[in-house]
């Protein structure tokens, strides 16, 4: 018992999160190791065990922790653990007075927003017979991404529909759609002359709208929708949104809780992800408007679809 409390007295340990974490998938983080003592420690590991759900669907099902969870000393009755850490590694040996970087794997299993409340440090040093933790509050929030379901059939479709093409629908385009009355406070170079000449009343020549190189993804659903359906609803969406940023396509996303505008690029495909990390099926409606100068590709379950889109795909 003497010799495991020196070898963990006087140590320090902090983490360097991933960049980006993806449900389900090992991510490269970094734990940081402090020896302010005279002499190494032998045997320790560095963990992550549990993880406070902020938001998401675990939030849902009412799991305020994922990952592994220890019975308190006292219920001997109780399985030791259940769940699977969020990241650990092994650090055989730390010198005196020494600071160290250990790269270790951190895996959370679901999307979501979540909050890292403390890093354990644990040694059995020397012989197993004890077990001696410390305890670091180092409070650090991470959003993780939803899963890519492959979206090859829907990305096939919309390359289909991009362009110049009409839609039957009045807007901003080259070909003719209608002449109609002058509204007031209209564009007057939109005002054909001839026909105001010949009517006796101004009109204006109205062009049919096309489809540009911009998309945008509108998800339709609602609270009645399974859960799994729903689940596999944001993951095929992820997948569609990382297909077409890998595009270079101008992409943007409509949610019931916001919308984000077309655009592309690495920062503007997370701000898209960070999104779906968190819907949630049972968000209100929050009245938000679409955007005229895109591609309309409505994703969502039977019966939920309402409105009139460029594209729609029902899972």
């Amino acid at each position: 018992g003497v010799l495991s409390e020196a070898v963990i007295r006087n140590l320090r340990a902090e983490r360097i999160l991933p960049n980006r974490l993806v449900a389900g998938l090992p991510a490269r983080g970094t734990y940081l190791l402090h020896n302010d003592k005279n002499h190494a420690s032998l045997s320790i590991e560095i963990t992550d065990r549990m993880a406070r759900v902020l938001a998401g669907p675990e939030k849902r099902d009412q799991k305020a922790y994922i990952g592994r969870t220890t019975a308190r000393w006292w219920q001997f009755w109780k399985p030791t653990h259940s769940g699977d850490e969020i990241a650990s590694v092994y650090v055989p040996r730390i010198e005196a007075n020494d600071r160290n970087q250990y790269s270790a794997n951190f895996i959370i299993p679901a999307r979501g927003a979540y909050r890292l409340d403390e890093i354990l440090v644990d040694t059995r040093f020397p012989f197993s017979f004890f077990e001696k933790r410390r305890r670091f509050d180092t409070a650090s929030e991470v959003l993780v991404h939803p899963a890519s379901v492959p979206a090859d059939d829907w990305l096939r479709q919309i390359s289909s529909a991009l362009g110049d093409q009409p839609t039957q629908q009045p807007g901003q385009g080259h070909e003719f759609y209608e002449i109609r009355e002058y509204r007031e406070g209209e564009d007057v170079r939109k005002i054909h002359w001839k026909s105001t000449a010949r009517r006796g009343k101004t009109v204006v020549r109205e062009t049919e709208r096309e489809l540009n190189d911009a998309v945008h993804i509108v998800m339709c659903y609602d609270a009645k929708v399974p859960k799994e359906t729903f689940e596999t609803l944001v993951s095929k969406t992820a997948g569609l949104l990382r297909a077409l940023s890998d595009s270079q396509v101008p992409v943007g996303l409509t949610t019931r809780r916001d919308t984000i505008l077309p655009d592309f690029g690495r920062t503007h495909l997370d701000s898209l992800l960070d999104e779906l990390a968190v819907i949630d099926r049972f968000d209100a409606p929050s009245g938000v408007e679409l955007p005229d100068d895109a591609t309309l590709v409505a994703v969502g379950t039977s019966g939920a679809i309402q409105g009139t889109y460029d594209v729609e795909f029902v899972i």
